[in-house]
């Protein structure tokens, strides 16, 4: 048996959609006719230069640009994470 039939979905997390626009309507939609609403993580990281620039850095940027919006929305789904399932 294959231990990819054993990987549990805990969540999905909406990135870099752009809220109020119809692709992102339609993308959540989608998933909570194919996944239910409660798998979609309430908090979502939005489109921000300090997370960009964190990726081509190779580093989080909760480190590199800790009050930046990007790292704000990083900390509250680590909040999130840890209230679903601690």
């Amino acid at each position: 048996e294959s231990n990819r039939t054993q990987i549990q979905l805990l969540g999905i997390v909406l990135t870099s959609l752009g809220r109020n626009t119809k692709m992102s309507t339609n993308v959540q939609a989608r998933l909570i006719k194919d996944f239910g609403k409660n798998i979609l993580f309430q908090t979502e990281i939005p489109m921000n230069v300090a997370v960009a620039r964190a990726i081509d850095e190779c580093r989080p940027v909760v480190l590199t640009e800790p009050q930046s919006v990007g790292a704000k929305a990083f900390e509250e789904l680590g909040e999130e994470f840890f209230k679903r399932f601690y």
